[in-house]
């Protein structure tokens, strides 16, 4: 899952947790012995660059070297109502290294608060995180009252300048209780460093139970009122637990009772930008029945209370998170028109020579409904393109494709061929369109395969374009609901990319290729093709050609 950028770096060993257990009232306090490694939460942390990471779903390690704390915790949650958490179930999703997690379990008094990333070293370090946000938060009352029949060791064990004075405190002189557990810096991080982290008492110091009203009861043999169960309240750090998971697509233990809250800051950008709509569906979908009646979700971004995160300000990141290796289907079917697809195929494959430095890879696969050579729309007269693999095989075969490529087909609007029409697509064709579009990072389409994608309900919504001396033809007998654009070299809606007719094809594949990587690389690439480059997908001359303006 997808991982919100709050998060404090610890190092490689922690003590673990213990529990302070005491049947008499002369045992000894246990105290943990010092860390091997020192804790340095909330501290920078260096990382060089054999320990850097690519943060491909917003799950940055090392978040506090730039964003600092205060003694007081996270400004930013001011923001969210205490009435929201107090008392609930609450489930926050992309919780990174639990920082945040950890803080709203100790101000706001959830029921229980379960974080959960898909980065198990993350959250790993969020376990640690308890230890050391246990041991530097002011102690609670109900641990002081607990402690205070406990005994010291002998004072004979003691370093001398620790020993207790000699002197008996004056019994009239009420006990001085430190900070409420609100101040969570309480003991400074020298503490735990040098010393290790507190023991935690037992759950039931910490545990409170709040009654509930009585019922009435209205049954056949047995009428009035009866009491109820009271409800068990837990404070920190019983109140808190953190799993590792992808959770939209996996469950985890705590969905079983359901929640009053679902926190999501910061994280639906990344399951849009990997999963696109499908993956938001998916995790609303989740969200809408893991939420108790009258349960809220909240995924604004935890900035000052606003979401307001212009869209262009992701592009770099959707370039740092593309893949390296990109697997390309060319979608074939009889009466293809090859010029769609052979040069911008042989554009996309500079991306494999070495002297470009790209990074990138990418293969092709052709497809089409049968393995028999595909013949062009010129029939006998132009050469057929080898299939190497049907579209049946590849769906049956499982491989979800990164780039669906769709040069044009048949002619729907031959008069000597009139079955050349919607009939004469291939079922196969719409059909692996259909099942690979969800799940493709990227929809492209040459001249007539607009057509193409139209009519697999792939263009519902969307801006599209197409080949100009067949516009308006093709927009008469294409779906409603596309909104057809006359003058443009190619468009681009989400990730879906449509040109115009034949030769705008290669103009789209090197503008992808700026996509992919830079202005630089594309130009490279159009000087060793000698081809000349539109840089602009508005500036098309052949919409005014044909009369569409």
């Amino acid at each position: 899952m997808p991982s919100r950028s709050a998060e404090s770096e610890l190092g490689p060993d922690s003590a673990k947790r213990q529990k302070l257990e005491s049947t008499d009232a002369d045992a000894d306090l246990a105290i943990a012995p010092p860390p091997s490694a020192p804790p340095a939460a909330l501290e920078p942390v260096s990382l060089n660059a054999a320990s850097r990471h690519t943060a491909e779903y917003g799950n940055y390690h090392g978040y506090y070297t730039k964003r600092k704390v205060g003694p007081q915790g996270d400004a930013r949650l001011a923001v969210i109502p205490p009435d929201w958490l107090r008392g609930a179930r609450v489930l926050d999703v992309g919780c990174n290294s639990g920082v945040v997690t950890i803080e709203l379990a100790q101000k706001f008094g959830p029921a229980r608060i379960t974080g959960v990333d898909i980065d198990d070293t993350l959250i790993a370090t969020a376990r640690k995180n308890i230890d050391l946000a246990w041991s530097r938060q002011a102690p609670s009352p109900a641990v002081l009252s607990a402690t205070r029949s406990l005994s010291l060791p002998p004072t004979r064990d003691l370093p001398p300048h620790t020993r207790p004075s000699s002197t008996p405190p004056s019994s009239s002189a009420p006990p001085s209780l430190p900070p409420t557990p609100s101040n969570l810096s309480y003991f400074p991080l020298a503490l735990p460093r040098l010393l290790g982290y507190l023991p935690q008492p037992p759950r039931d110091v910490l545990t409170t139970y709040e009654a509930q009203p009585e019922v009435e009861t209205t049954g056949i043999t047995k009428r009035g009122r009866r009491k109820v169960m009271p409800v068990e309240i837990l404070a920190f750090p019983d109140n808190v637990s953190f799993r590792t998971a992808d959770w939209p697509n996996v469950s985890i233990p705590s969905d079983r009772k359901g929640y009053n809250v679902i926190l999501a800051f910061s994280v639906t950008k990344w399951i849009h930008l990997h999963t696109l709509n499908a993956g938001l569906l998916t995790f609303f979908s989740k969200c809408f029945s893991s939420l108790l009646p009258g349960g809220l979700v909240n995924w604004g971004r935890l900035v000052g209370g606003k979401q307001s995160h212009p869209f262009p300000s992701f592009f770099p990141i959707e370039k740092n998170m593309i893949k390296k290796h990109l697997s390309i289907a060319v979608c074939l079917c009889p009466g293809v028109t090859l010029s769609d697809f052979v040069t911008p195929i042989e554009i996309l494959g500079h991306l494999n020579f070495p002297v470009h430095k790209t990074g990138i890879t990418v293969d092709f696969e052709y497809l089409s409904p049968t393995m028999a050579p595909v013949q062009g729309f010129m029939g006998v007269h132009s050469p057929a393109v080898h299939t190497t693999r049907t579209y049946d095989a590849a769906l049956a075969g499982g491989k979800q494709y990164d780039i669906l490529w769709v040069p044009a087909g048949p002619d729907p609007t031959r008069p000597d061929k009139p079955e050349l029409g919607i009939l004469a697509l291939p079922p196969s064709l719409v059909r692996f369109l259909r099942q690979q579009a969800p799940k493709a990072r990227y929809i492209m389409s040459v001249c007539g395969g607009s057509y193409i994608l139209g009519h697999a309900g792939l263009l519902r919504g969307k801006k599209a374009t197409t080949n100009k001396f067949m516009f308006n033809r093709f927009v008469e007998l294409s779906p409603k609901g596309i909104e057809w654009v006359k003058q443009a070299r190619w468009v681009v809606d989400g990730n879906t990319w449509t040109s115009s007719g034949v030769a705008a094809g290669s103009d789209m594949a090197l503008a992808f290729i700026a996509h992919l990587t830079d202005d630089h690389t594309a130009d490279l690439i159009s000087g060793v093709m000698e081809i000349r480059r539109a840089k602009d997908s508005t500036d098309d001359p052949f919409a005014k050609v044909h009369s569409l303006l």
